[in-house]
């Protein structure tokens, strides 16, 4: 886990002075409209080809609300098989699939034709007041795959308010769902722009040396 992030790799609360300014790219607009900047770091898997982008997405307009997507670039069980540390998800001893935490309950739904894994683990507070508030927040934690690659979002929806109680998040759980399907198509629709180094939609440009 990060040193930044508050809970289980899920989204994360930063003082605004914290987040640094770095050259990127958003490729979708939906997206782009959603967050104002994007850092990303990338993890080979080496011996079998698995690629894991991991991406930190600042808010615009609560920019001290820090989102994380993971982008991997092979079916999800050989994702989740890597028991990566960056994943959100992973194989448990039995081989079962994991996200977030041992305990949290997975939903699963058709969603665009496509099979989206859910949970909503409690996170750190929305409004940055530090560590003291770990548990003040409520998460959603999503997984979909096509069998080419898998994306996970995690997106911080609010306060606490437990899982039966979710109907008062519909709307941020729509957008975190759309910016997930969203993004899944364009790792899959577009190559990777020469000089970046993270995969689509999300770049931060390599810096040169002098």
């Amino acid at each position: 886990m990060r040193a930044v992030a508050i809970l289980l790799g899920a989204a994360a609360i930063l003082p605004a002075a914290t987040i640094a300014e770095t050259p990127s790219i958003i490729a979708d607009s939906y997206i782009r409209e959603a967050y104002a900047d994007v850092s990303c770091q990338t993890f080979d898997q080496k011996g079998n080809g698995v690629r894991i982008d991991t991406v930190d997405l600042s808010r615009r307009k609560t920019p001290y609300v820090i989102d994380n997507m993971t982008i991997c670039n092979a079916p999800l069980d050989q994702c989740a098989s890597t028991r990566d540390v960056t994943l959100p998800y992973w194989h448990d001893e039995e081989g079962g699939l994991v996200i977030s935490h041992i305990t949290s309950q997975v939903f699963t739904r058709k969603y665009h034709g496509l099979k989206l894994m859910e949970t909503y683990p409690i996170c750190g507070g929305p409004d940055g007041h530090g560590p003291q508030f770990l548990y003040e927040g409520q998460c959603y934690v999503g997984v979909v795959s096509n069998g080419n690659h898998t994306v996970s979002i995690s997106y911080l929806l609010g306060r606490n308010v437990g899982v039966d109680e979710l109907t008062g998040y519909s709307k941020e759980i729509a957008t975190a769902r759309n910016i997930l399907l969203r993004t899944l198509k364009l790792a899959v629709d577009t190559h990777e722009e020469p000089g970046a180094d993270c995969l689509y939609p999300f770049h931060r440009r390599r810096r040169t040396e002098p």
